[in-house]
Parts: structure tokens; C-alpha cells; sequence
């Protein structure tokens, strides 16, 4: 089975930046790109499609990523777009799912160069990526198509793949307009790291705290991301997660929920510097976060200290 490396969110990944792993069981079942269309500067959107000849195991979840073809010491996915399609467990054998159409703004800056558009499925609870059908790029990754950048993004274009048409843009449901600015109305969860300690050289080992003042409802997961000190779509260096951990039907209001320990490591590409550990929920379902009645960094993530690198990662020292 495709392994993480250091895991997904509760052995499943946050946010679903999912990482590489070892070979999974093979399922028949091709991802394929069947539309593409520039909507403006560093934006464009794309339509999937999902033939489905067999059913993929039980809690398995689509990611999608976008990356460039020179990683840099922060891996090469640049941002993870929403895959647009329904959850794993609504799939039919025998059937073709097509994805709404999915809208991916790299902004204003985008280098140019050739990128690429990359779908999997993973497992949260074991981190384990399936075998598709289709261009494996030996991480359990299947490429989609090339995605040309030019003009800083004035230009977008991926050869041989049809255009989006009129028809798959009505059948995509309206975006839901950004909500009116108002007070936070989030749940009142307080987050921290407890039980920090370096273990060795570039490890560490530490436990995700969550203060409970109200009960929350079922199916959440938590997550924690080592970042960049800067919150943007491609500050995250790698995601850890809490293995054996409970989801949140099982914790009490009222109470502190604690992980169990998680050992973790830093990539050998991490430099001497400050990052940040970064924690929140998210549900497998439809991947969606919790809004905590404390401010976020932009993405429903918490910043609950940060690790300074020294020494080429001899010394770890984590600050709240």
C-alpha cells in the first residue's frame, strides 16, 4: 500500500495535502481531463471525468493537485484544487461521474513553464494511495494534463485537451456568494501543542490539544500543518498526522481532547529558520473545515506555535 510520508489527517492528512507512498491495491478506474478553459489572468477551469468500472474500497477520497515540474524545497504541489466531484460513497459501478466545473486561480505571479494537473485517491485513516488506471507519475498521481503558462499567466493553454463547453458550465451548480463580513460565528474550540520535544536530529515528537467548550457533531478530524511563517496557497511543507486518534464523536464538552503522540520528522529539504505548526478539523466527507470562534490564517487553520530550525536541524525549539 502507498504509504504518506508522516501520514494524512488522523492518519489523515489536512487538508488533504497528500504525500508519496509505496504501490496500492489496483481498482479500474480512469480519471481523465475533459475540459479546460482560461477565464483570465492566472486563472482557468477544468472538467473531470471519472470512469468507474469498479468501486474503490470503502473510505477512500479523491485530491487533486497542481505542480510544477521543478519541486522546490517545499515539494512541487503549488495548490490543491477542489477535486468537484461527489464523495466516493455516492459512486456507481459501471458509471462515468463528471466533475462540476472547477475554477483554479494561481493569481498574479505565476511563473511561466509547463505545470501539470494531477489526480489519486488516498485513504485518511492509513495514508495508503490506490492504484488507477491512467499516467502514474510514481506516486500514486495521475497526470491529467500539461498546463502551459506564459505571459506570467496572461496565457494559459493545455494542448489536446477539448475546450469547457457551455453544456458543462450549466450543469455546475452557481458558486455560493462570499458570505457579508460579520462576527465570527465559529464553534468555541481553543487549540495548542503540548508536549513538544526534539527526539533526534530534524525529530520531534508533540500532541495536538483541543480546549472544548461546546459539543460538536460527529465526523471531524484533526489535522496539523508544519508551514512557511507566511500564510499563502503554497506554505505547506508537510502535513503530520494523529495516528489512532478519535474522531469527534467521541469527545466530551467541556473537556481537553488530546492526540496521541505524534512522531514526526522534517523533510532533508528543510533549512535552518522559523515555520509554523498549524492545526484545525476537517471531515472526509466532503473535506471540509471548522470554523473556530478564534481567528484563522485565511484557510481554517489555527497557528498554535512555531518549531526554529538551527543547526541543520540539530536543535528544534518550539515557541507558542
Amino acid at each position: 500500500m502507498r504509504k504518506l510520508i508522516l501520514l494524512p489527517f488522523v492518519s489523515a492528512l489536512a487538508a488533504l495535502f497528500v504525500l508519496a507512498g509505496s504501490p496500492a491495491k489496483a481498482v479500474n478506474i480512469t480519471p481523465s481531463m475533459i475540459g479546460f478553459k482560461q477565464l483570465g489572468q492566472g486563472k482557468f477551469e477544468v472538467v473531470t471525468s471519472w470512469k468507474i468500472v469498479e468501486l474503490p474500497p470503502k473510505g477512500y477520497v479523491v485530491f487533486t493537485h497542481f505542480t510544477s515540474p521543478t519541486p522546490t524545497d517545499n515539494g512541487d504541489i503549488l495548490t490543491q484544487p477542489d477535486p468537484g466531484i461527489d464523495t466516493t460513497d455516492k459512486w456507481q459501478a459501471g458509471s462515468t461521474l463528471v466533475s462540476k466545473v472547477v475554477v483554479v486561480d494561481l493569481g498574479n505571479k505565476i511563473a511561466d513553464g509547463t505545470y501539470f494537473y494531477k489526480v489519486g485517491m488516498y485513504s485518511p485513516t492509513g495514508g495508503d494511495r490506490l492504484e488507477l488506471r491512467g499516467n502514474d507519475d510514481g506516486e500514486g498521481r495521475y497526470v491529467l494534463a500539461k498546463i502551459i503558462i506564459a505571459g506570467g499567466g496572461a496565457t494559459i493553454t493545455s494542448p489536446g485537451t477539448p475546450a469547457v463547453t457551455a453544456a458543462m458550465e450549466a450543469a455546475s451548480p452557481a458558486p455560493a456568494p462570499a458570505p457579508a463580513a460579520a462576527a465570527n460565528t465559529g464553534v468555541n474550540v481553543v487549540p495548542s501543542i503540548v508536549n513538544f520535544k526534539q527526539t533526534g536530529d530534524k525529530a520531534f515528537a508533540f500532541q495536538a490539544a483541543f480546549d472544548l467548550k461546546t459539543k460538536l457533531q460527529a465526523g471531524w478530524i484533526v489535522f496539523v500543518h508544519l508551514t512557511t511563517t507566511k500564510p499563502d496557497d503554497h506554505d505547506l511543507i508537510v502535513p503530520y498526522g494523529a495516528d489512532g486518534d478519535t474522531g469527534s464523536e467521541t469527545w466530551t464538552s467541556g473537556q481537553k481532547h488530546v492526540t496521541p503522540v505524534i512522531n514526526a520528522s522534517l523533510p532533508d529539504t528543510v533549512k535552518d529558520g522559523t515555520y509554523n505548526l498549524r492545526v484545525g478539523l476537517w471531515r472526509t466527507s466532503d473535506g471540509g473545515r471548522l470554523q473556530f470562534a478564534i481567528p484563522d490564517d485565511g484557510s481554517l487553520r489555527y497557528t498554535v506555535g512555531s518549531i526554529v530550525v538551527s543547526g541543520g536541524g540539530a536543535k528544534l525549539e518550539f515557541q507558542k
